[in-house]
């Protein structure tokens, strides 16, 4: 078992990942049943105002929050599925390489005839395993509450907002490896993921009503993944791009530095 990182990696996710599951589950599940309530409120798009406003910002700057595309953006794309995400995939990261480093089970892993870089490589296939199966349990509870109360809306579009939510978790996941890889230390892991994680919040939210900023946006990985409003539009390949490619490059980058450096075990 310990020759092959990868189901070692997925046999100690298997108890969070249940209860991750029943969670997001719920919630997905109960956010779809709560739309009916919401549909037959036109006025909610003069409440929430013009584009430029707050309280729009707040909601993934939806055009329509009356339709199940623009509800189901703001409740749970907007702010609570990439904030899961992206803490899911930071404890993931940190726990599995700077952390096992400091706890020093690291060594038995290395004990063995396995290369680091192989290592690091099956624990992020884990955790791109880990992060796409909650993916499938959010749409799965989607899914259930939009039979349970009949939602007009695109399975194929909704299906490809949660490869998006996926692929935003997993470029967090990759940042927070390199980190670890380079350091060493779980605090310099999520103090930085951490900060990228807020600021591409605030830079996405606020970028674009603030005269002159709008452009803040673009360097915010959120906005690659919501920027393209997938629920309504499906998944943007090119805002997908813009996530796998640098987490792509940040692997390759931990796995070079993992290699190299002198670990404290």
């Amino acid at each position: 078992m310990l020759r092959n990182v990868y189901f070692k990696s997925l046999l100690d996710l298997r108890r969070p990942v249940v209860w991750w599951s029943l969670g997001l589950f719920l919630y997905a599940f109960v956010i779809v049943l709560i739309y009916p309530s919401f549909q037959d409120i036109p006025e909610l798009n003069d409440i929430l105002g013009d584009e430029d406003s707050l309280f729009r910002a707040f909601t993934g700057n939806v055009e329509d929050f009356a339709s199940p595309e623009g509800f189901l953006t703001a409740e749970m794309l907007s702010f609570t599925f990439p904030l899961l995400f992206i803490v899911f995939n930071l404890w993931l990261g940190t726990s599995w390489l700077a952390g096992e480093e400091r706890r020093g089970s690291l060594e038995v892993l290395l004990s063995h005839p396995v290369r680091r870089s192989t290592m690091l490589l099956q624990k992020f296939t884990a955790m791109v395993s880990g992060t796409a199966a909650l993916a499938v349990v959010v749409f799965v509870g989607t899914l259930a509450g939009i039979a349970v109360v009949n939602v007009d809306i695109s399975l194929l579009n909704v299906m490809q907002a949660y490869i998006g939510l996926t692929l935003l978790g997993v470029t967090f996941g990759a940042l927070t490896l390199f980190v670890g890889a380079w350091t060493g230390k779980p605090s310099a892991s999520v103090g930085v993921c951490g900060a990228v994680g807020i600021v591409g919040y605030v830079a996405n939210t606020f970028g674009p009503i603030i005269e002159g900023l709008e452009w803040v946006r673009y360097l915010s990985p959120i906005y690659y993944f919501i920027g393209g409003d997938p629920m309504v539009n499906g998944l943007n390949l090119a805002h997908s791009g813009m996530l796998i490619g640098p987490c792509v490059v940040l692997v390759a980058a931990a796995c070079y530095l993992f290699e190299r450096r002198d670990l404290a075990v």
